[in-house]
């Protein structure tokens, strides 16, 4: 994922002419609990490359966040938000967006 990041980030750049703020968001944790990376980082011939991204891992981000957020589509991915109460309080506000 670093070298997607890395090349994403220089294509949008380029594309754009725009200050880039790259973010990884992670959907689901990683099955084999592997710490991820928040940094590219290469090296050929003495010439370095580094670029460094935010990483936001939904499974980490407090459910209540989201409710105080509008942004109720998100809540089964968070932390919490496999309890039934939250899914229950998820259904009703899903129900009444535009």
């Amino acid at each position: 994922m670093p070298v997607r990041i890395y090349a994403y980030t220089a294509l949008a750049k380029e594309n754009y002419n725009l200050p880039v703020y790259p973010v990884l968001v992670n959907i689901l944790p990683n099955s084999q609990r592997e710490i991820i990376p928040n940094f590219y980082e290469a090296e050929f011939r003495e010439i370095k490359s580094y670029q460094n991204y935010y990483v936001i891992n939904l499974w980490e981000i407090d459910v209540n966040l989201v409710f105080e957020n509008k942004l109720s589509s998100l809540l089964p991915l968070l932390k919490g938000g496999g309890n039934e109460n939250i899914v229950r309080k998820a259904v009703v506000e899903l129900q009444f967006l535009p």
